[in-house]
């Protein structure tokens, strides 16, 4: 009897008779005509464990205030020689060891909602807000309010090139600023530029490969540091007619810029990513199709990191949250208790992944040796291919073998009875639902149009 495969790399989207394929919480690998039981394998994603008062209820920063960003910090004539520094409500939270959050009281922003951009020099961390920007000088904890200084209001995004502070400047149309070098509290008036490749808002600045990158609201422009007084001199012929839709969504991943955006002609959101000069979309026509259809997609958020030799960008919807694999160059959906995946930010530092929580003030190591997230359900879940006949004749299916690596099981209590679930359906009868019997809970089932097989491992 012929060996059907079960697993590919489709998603659902625009027809379920064409394909309904679906992986919550995995991941694939590609193995090639020298692979040894499968060309395509899925692993679970790696798991979330939380650190040491990776909480909000310490004293200075009350209740369950989501980190609004945070970033690895390099500083020279710092005891240390990486720290960790972010924002959770209004407050600074340095991170002075590998294991511990240690918070601590800075002159708080002024605003206690929304992303914080940070970025550093050699001895200053300059964090924006939309409104001021402010300069944390370690390891003293002084922060400095430049709101009433030249540094431009509104200023969303920040980063650090050729030994300046870059921000884009939300008062002049396409206008960025920069601060003098290795000085982020003096940025003198005349310091500035305007992106000219199109008459569009300035919606974020990031650094790629030693340029600057100006990304619009419908083009992208490229700008090097000339080592002369001009500072910054636009790269001609490099501008990119795509636009950014979804500030949050930027990330640096694989060599590249990841982010949501559109052609300048209009029409869908799409995921692009930036390598040189070249931009070009990685979303599938079905992942597409689902962003589009998002109740917010515009503020959808971005987090990119390599972990188990993947690296991956996610993009969290308030409905779920797509995963790209660079590796395998496949899509798969990541859910906490099946929304989102309650990750927003992911930062390396001490030998880790740090990751923290959207809903509330926890902090996490992002953890290939976890199978929950912080003690939250990880049900994984898969959609197979259609399985038929190309003849379209009658088939019958004599037996199916779900081939997987076992781990070790618990004594007792929760966990202690993983099982694994299978549905099936021959009739496109509609949606056929099932719960796991254990506390660890999952679901399974089908919903095409054509006869699938749909497993589910739970615990």
């Amino acid at each position: 009897m012929p060996i059907v495969p079960l697993f590919g790399s489709g998603t659902r989207g625009k027809s379920s008779t064409i394909t309904d394929q679906r992986r919550i919480n995995l991941y694939a690998e590609r193995y090639g005509v020298d692979s040894d039981k499968t060309q395509f394998a899925l692993f679970g994603r790696p798991g979330l464990t939380q650190v040491a008062n990776g909480v909000a209820d310490a004293p200075i920063l009350g209740t369950s205030t989501p980190v609004r960003g945070f970033s690895e910090v390099w500083l020279s004539g710092v005891t240390q020689s990486i720290t960790m520094f972010g924002y959770t409500g209004a407050s600074g939270l340095p991170l002075t060891s590998g294991t511990t959050f240690v918070y601590a009281a800075t002159t708080p922003l002024r605003t206690t909602s929304g992303a914080v951009g940070i970025a550093q020099n050699q001895t200053q961390i300059l964090a924006v807000d939309g409104v001021s920007g402010y300069i944390w000088v370690p390891p003293l904890g002084v922060t400095t309010d430049l709101f009433s200084t030249t540094f431009p209001v509104g200023a969303r995004t920040v980063c650090f090139i050729a030994g300046r502070f870059v921000v884009e400047n939300p008062a002049v149309l396409g206008q960025f600023n920069w601060s003098d070098v290795l000085n982020g509290l003096s940025w003198p008036v005349l310091n500035f530029a305007t992106a000219e490749s199109a008459s569009d808002p300035l919606v974020c600045v990031a650094e790629l490969a030693g340029e600057l990158v100006l990304l619009g609201t419908f083009s992208i422009e490229f700008w090097a540091p000339t080592g002369g007084t001009d500072v910054f001199r636009r790269i001609g012929g490099s501008g990119i007619e795509y636009g950014l839709t979804a500030r949050d969504s930027v990330q640096k991943i694989n060599g590249g810029l990841c982010f949501l955006g559109r052609s300048k002609a209009g029409g869908e959101r799409q995921v692009f990513f930036i390598s040189g000069h070249t931009c070009n979309p990685i979303s599938s026509p079905d992942v597409t199709i689902d962003i589009n259809t998002s109740a917010n997609p515009d503020a959808a958020t971005g987090c990119a990191f390599v972990v188990a030799g993947h690296a991956f960008y996610v993009l969290n919807l308030p409905e779920t949250s797509w995963a790209y694999d660079f590796t395998s160059q496949v899509w798969s959906e990541w859910q906490t208790d099946e929304g989102r995946w309650c990750i927003d930010h992911v930062r390396s530092a001490f030998g880790y992944l740090y990751a923290s929580d959207y809903r509330d003030g926890r902090i996490y190591k992002i953890d290939v040796n976890s199978f929950s997230d912080g003690g939250d359900l990880m049900a994984r879940e898969v959609w197979t291919r259609h399985v038929f006949n190309p003849d379209l004749d009658r088939m019958s299916i004599d037996e199916v073998q779900l081939d997987m690596e076992v781990g070790v099981g618990l004594n007792s209590g929760q966990g202690s009875d993983p099982q694994v679930m299978m549905s099936t359906s021959g009739d496109g009868a509609g949606p056929v639902w099932a719960r796991s019997a254990t506390t660890s809970g999952g679901r399974f089932g089908t919903r095409s149009a054509s006869p699938e097989i749909s497993c589910c491992a739970s615990g």
